[in-house]
């Protein structure tokens, strides 16, 4: 019954459209890059410029995100599923024949290609259930034009049509 709960809740929540985003940083402890797909991301204030996103406390990669710690949530474009795909897939080198540059200050890995991209400082972890909510300072912050990648009911998409400005 548990798992029959837990999977109707999966899916009433997955009718919530949500970005997508990859977060890459250094895991200092484990000495390897990380990188990971979220779409529990979400803006939280712009003074001070703030950001929240969500990580499983169990999760290898968890340690790598701890207070302090510096992390990029690139977020992904309408043509970039297998990306998404490929960080959200567990394995020993998300970056193996991935074009990326270093973060000038910090090594962090850097996609090449993105809707937007925030450079990021863990500021506070706050427990929720079996997940950490990552509480993140934004420390510098590009967007392009692009369309941005939707995850919706189990399934990547796209926007129907560009925002629009109203209200």
């Amino acid at each position: 019954m548990l798992a029959e709960g837990k999977n109707r809740l999966r899916q009433t929540l997955g009718t919530f459209a949500t970005g997508v985003t990859v977060i890459t940083t250094y895991h200092h402890e484990a000495s390897r890059h990380v990188g990971i797909t979220v779409n529990s991301f979400s803006s939280v204030s712009l003074q001070p410029p703030m950001v929240l996103w969500s990580i499983n406390r169990r999760s290898p990669n968890r340690g790598a995100f701890d207070v302090g710690s510096t992390h990029i949530i690139h977020v992904l474009r309408d043509d970039q599923t297998e990306l998404a795909r490929r960080f959200a897939t567990p394995g020993p080198n998300k970056f193996h024949g991935l074009q990326t540059r270093p973060d000038p200050q910090t090594g962090i890995p850097l996609l090449l290609d993105w809707a937007a991209v925030m450079k990021c400082r863990t500021k506070e972890l706050i427990a929720a259930g079996d997940h950490d909510i990552v509480l993140a300072e934004v420390l510098h912050h590009e967007h392009t034009d692009a369309r941005p990648l939707i995850f919706v009911q189990g399934r990547f998409g796209a926007p129907l049509s560009s925002a629009s400005n109203a209200g």
